[in-house]
């Protein structure tokens, strides 16, 4: 394994990884320097992984479902151009809680989660998903 020495002294990673959801199967992984920004090369990480799934006989519709970190223009665009479904977390900010107030509360569906107060979650257009929510959302 390659180690980056971080500044602080201490060797970091910072890793990119994609996997199949339900059965956790890897199919593409990138070590980085560990100091990378979350974004940094995640939208051509994004379309290797998309590639290497239909390469493998992928031929169903495939979601990405990522983090903030990869809540950006280009994700977006690359999961657009490969014809790919995404579902991208947002950091919460003024504007996305303003956002976020504004869903209606019959539009929030409750799901099993970690916390004995379960979760409720909604989806809503919102910033590079956008101008791309007939194939992101």
């Amino acid at each position: 394994m390659i180690g980056f020495l971080h500044p602080t002294g201490t060797r970091g990673y910072h890793p990119l990884l994609a996997t199949v959801a339900g059965s956790g199967d890897v199919v593409h992984s990138r070590l980085r320097e560990g100091v990378a920004n979350s974004g940094r090369g995640a939208a051509s990480f994004v379309a290797e992984t998309i590639n290497r799934a239909r390469r493998a006989g992928a031929s169903g519709p495939i979601t990405l479902r990522a983090d903030s970190g990869f809540y950006n223009h280009k994700v977006v665009n690359a999961c657009y151009q490969q014809g790919v479904r995404c579902s991208i977390t947002v950091r919460l900010d003024q504007a996305v809680n303003t956002v976020i107030a504004q869903i209606p509360d019959d539009a929030w569906t409750p799901i099993p989660y970690w916390l004995d107060d379960g979760a409720d979650v909604a989806e809503t257009p919102t910033g590079p998903l956008v101008a791309r929510a007939e194939t992101c959302g």
